[in-house]
């Protein structure tokens, strides 16, 4: 299982849990993570996991992806806590083996943290708040599902 935690332009954060080995990554309703930003690609970046490691590959994207504010020319391994940045959308991954990967509860697979007031303050989301988690990251692209790792 994959976290990606994204910060969007207006510094709400969500937090995805994808139980897939390539997510990936734009402003494309049709992404597994949707970038809430116009400074991101439709198609942006996309990240997988070979042999354990996990990677971040630009897909061409008009404003690039860096990580540890380095460009990403060719597939680039990350570490867990590295800072990954696409437009002005930043991102922290982290990896769970398929052993230790907790399972999915009914709810859907994301949580959303609101950083004003308490940091660790993240709660289970559905798909009937899927507006609502939009509105908040002040995204011009609110529009499509969100996916679930059910998907």
């Amino acid at each position: 299982m994959i976290k990606v935690q994204v910060r969007g332009p207006n510094g709400f954060v969500v937090e995805f849990s994808v139980d897939k080995n390539l997510i990936t990554l734009g402003r494309d309703p049709e992404s597994d993570i949707y970038l809430p930003s116009g400074m991101a690609s439709r198609n942006h970046a996309r990240i997988f996991v070979k042999e354990g490691a996990v990677y971040i590959e630009d897909l061409n994207s008009s404003n690039g992806t860096f990580v540890k504010n380095k460009k990403v020319l060719i597939p680039e391994p990350i570490e867990e806590g590295d800072p990954v940045k696409l437009g002005d959308v930043y991102l922290r991954v982290s990896y769970l083996s398929k052993s230790k990967a907790p399972s999915l509860n009914d709810s859907g697979s994301y949580s959303v943290a609101q950083r004003l007031g308490n940091r660790n303050n993240t709660v289970n989301i559905n798909s009937a708040e899927e507006k609502q988690i939009r509105e908040m990251l002040g995204s011009p692209f609110a529009s499509g599902p969100f996916k679930t790792a059910k998907d």
